[in-house]
């Protein structure tokens, strides 16, 4: 990072693959290439700007972190904290921790809502995804199936203030581990608005 630019190297990278994340959704929902390119641009500079005001204004470090594969405990905790609501979108091929799945069906039993974005291809009854029929038919459980069959990113977004999404570790799996936690309500409903969107792409 200099003074003039605001990302690390891995800032950037981090950055540039949101950026493709970004227009292959935008390609899958629209089929316009043109259309994909363009907002992917504009979201391109919106990240320089969110970097640098991150970077010179912001000093609550609490807002803005990336997360290694080793922060899962504080995913964790993060659930633990839930008071209201739990968005969640599953791309990947790993099947979640069983302390993961524990802490979802605990924060239903206390009544706080849970919603699953998920392929509508996904195989249900395949054993790597059975866990999912854990949360089938129960109070305060929503999902919702979306006819796009792979997205190189899972997101999380709890009470509607706090997102982390997680991409893959490299180019060779489709693992996800590494990512980026957001601490803001702003943030956090710019992504609820996008997997809403998303969500009402169905067959």
């Amino acid at each position: 990072m200099t003074k003039l630019f605001p990302l690390t190297s891995q800032e950037l990278m981090f950055t540039i693959g949101l950026c493709g994340t970004f227009f292959t959704v935008i390609n899958s929902v629209t089929g316009n290439i043109k259309e994909a390119a363009f907002y992917s641009m504009v979201f391109f500079v919106v990240a320089i700007i969110v970097f640098a005001i991150h970077k010179f204004w912001i000093t609550d470090e609490n807002r803005f972190k990336l997360v290694s594969a080793g922060d899962r405990n504080k995913l964790y905790n993060e659930i633990i904290g839930a008071k209201s609501n739990i968005m969640v979108t599953h791309f990947s091929n790993n099947r979640p921790s069983e302390t993961y799945i524990a802490l979802l069906q605990d924060k239903m039993r206390k009544k706080v809502s849970v919603t699953r974005i998920i392929s509508d291809s996904t195989d249900k009854n395949s054993e790597e995804n059975m866990w999912l029929s854990k949360f089938h038919n129960k109070p305060y459980y929503h999902e919702k199936p979306v006819h796009i069959s792979f997205m190189p990113f899972d997101v999380i977004i709890i009470d509607s203030k706090i997102v982390l999404v997680s991409f893959p570790s490299n180019g060779e799996h489709n693992y996800y581990t590494e990512g980026i936690k957001f601490r803001s309500d702003k943030v956090a409903k710019m992504f609820g608005a996008a997997l809403d969107k998303i969500s009402r792409y169905v067959k």
